[in-house]
């Protein structure tokens, strides 16, 4: 496997199974981890594949909140529907039409009450807001317990962004639920930014979402690494030349097994 890799114009070629790194890439090295330099660099005499010089060279990861960082709970939504008498809401959610009601709340085209107005048109007489409300929230089950930990480990090494395809209602009930679980934690706090899909007008996996967080943190596609749930999401983040990563939460996957896994938390 021969790979050429190339940073701040300087470039060297791995090839085979292990290279030694040339003194101006040792220089770049340590500064995307803020290591101190010294001439000789001690990396220089260590060998590196060329997979781990590679992810040795991120220094930025995104990561999703719900199913990521947060637990979520499908089958409780589903079934809080159906006992309101609203089934098969699935094929509505995720029409792909111009009109689809969830990505239009997902892209703060409507907010919290016109989305009511629009699913209690849905639902049997009798139906609530409060009730459409509650089933739309239960898909919001606590954390990870082994979220805020990771988060304080990851950020020592990389600068992490948060971005979420959420709505009005959700953004709410999962900032109030972490004032609840963890008030003495501002947890956008240990992000550098967290994106929103309603207040940014974009969603998971269009690129132009992708790209506003790129241009806006001035990110570096090939030192990025974005994680999600959905493949189509990690799929999307690929597309526009960020390493995108699933995490297969049906096959029980968990971030800090993933990113044990690649290589990215010793």
């Amino acid at each position: 496997m021969n790979i050429f890799l190339s940073l701040s114009g300087k470039k060297q070629k791995l090839q085979g199974r292990k290279s030694r790194l040339s003194t101006p890439i040792c220089q770049d090295l340590c500064a995307s981890h803020l290591l101190p330099y010294a001439n000789p660099c001690p990396l220089s005499y260590i060998s590196f594949t060329p997979e781990a010089y590679f992810w040795a060279m991120i220094q930025h990861l995104i990561l999703d909140l719900g199913g990521v960082l947060l637990k979520t709970n499908y089958e409780a939504v589903g079934n809080n529907f159906r006992a309101l008498g609203m089934d098969g809401l699935k094929k509505v959610f995720f029409d792909p039409g111009p009109n689809n009601i969830l990505y239009r709340f997902e892209k703060g085209q409507i907010d919290g009450p016109a989305f009511a107005r629009e699913m209690l048109s849905m639902a049997p007489k009798g139906v609530s807001e409060h009730q459409i409300r509650h089933a739309w929230d239960s898909i919001l089950d606590g954390i990870w317990p082994d979220t805020l930990p990771l988060l304080q480990q990851l950020r020592k090494r990389y600068r992490l962004y948060l971005w979420s395809n959420i709505n009005d209602w959700h953004y709410q009930t999962y900032r109030s639920m972490m004032q609840q679980l963890h008030p003495e934690l501002d947890f956008e706090s240990l992000f550098q930014k967290a994106y929103y899909s309603h207040l940014i007008g974009h969603r998971k996996p269009d690129p132009e979402g992708y790209r506003l967080i790129l241009d806006e943190q001035k990110l570096d596609a090939n030192t990025t690494v974005f994680v999600d749930d959905l493949p189509e999401n990690a799929k999307g983040a690929s597309a526009v030349g960020i390493k995108g990563l699933h995490l297969d939460l049906g096959k029980g996957d968990t971030l800090k097994e993933l990113l044990l896994r690649e290589g990215l938390l010793d």
